[in-house]
């Protein structure tokens, strides 16, 4: 009997981790600025997330480490992409452009990235980044054309 209620009690922690891994903003208060705005740069982008998200997500965020963002990807990564138009042009994405990132994944992970390194008082490092994501883009056109 007491297996079963501590199995419970922790598949009932882990649904509550995974629910605010996979967590889309929710807006309760409208001061915190509303869900349809489109950040106009990466900088924009993190102080709007830090608004939209709850507390207990940005608390979880800064708990986990960097490579931990990468579980936000699929939720909140998807919601960025779709909601600030990544795919389609939006200010957000030309700016991305303007440094040499174009894939709205890599947008994407830059702001999870930057908005990890920014809740822990760190430095962006964002030429870092950029500079990860072109290498890499050109390590696959390499890839391809010896194919």
């Amino acid at each position: 009997m007491a297996l079963l209620i501590v199995g419970c009690a922790s598949a009932e922690k882990s649904q509550d981790k995974a629910r605010l891994l996979d967590a889309v903003p929710v807006v309760e208060n409208p001061d915190h600025g509303e869900k349809d705005y489109i950040p106009q740069d990466l900088y924009d982008a993190i102080n709007h997330l830090k608004k939209l998200l709850q507390p207990e997500q940005i608390q979880e965020m800064k708990d986990g480490s960097e490579k931990e963002m990468a579980r936000y990807h699929h939720g909140l990564g998807t919601w960025m992409r779709n909601s600030w138009g990544l795919w389609r042009g939006s200010s957000i994405s030309e700016w991305f452009n303007s440094i040499g990132i174009e894939h709205p994944d890599d947008m994407s992970g830059i702001i999870l990235d930057s908005l990890w390194r920014d809740l822990n008082g760190q430095d962006l490092r964002l030429k870092e980044q950029v500079e990860h994501y072109k290498a890499y883009w050109k390590y696959v056109e390499e890839v391809l054309d010896n194919e």
